[in-house]
């Protein structure tokens, strides 16, 4: 299962909701893929992270220092 937060910028939701999704994550040198499905809805955007993001804390805490690689539109 993979799980997808949405990104807040243009809301106003005080919490971040989670997106599901099923299928394989690989990764190289030059892509990132999912083979599967994600659940409906935003249009997600692929954040690296080299610390393990748990929770909405750890999200912020660390966003600053993410590089964002991508963008799925569902």
């Amino acid at each position: 299962m993979v799980e997808c937060v949405k990104n807040r910028e243009s809301g106003s939701d005080s919490s971040i909701p989670v997106f599901l999704g099923d299928g394989t994550v690989s990764a190289g040198p030059d892509f990132v893929t999912l083979m599967g499905k994600l659940a409906p809805g935003p249009d997600y955007k692929l954040c690296l992270s080299t610390e393990f993001v748990e929770s909405e804390a750890d999200f912020n805490r660390l966003k600053s220092r993410m590089s964002v690689t991508g963008r799925a539109n569902t």
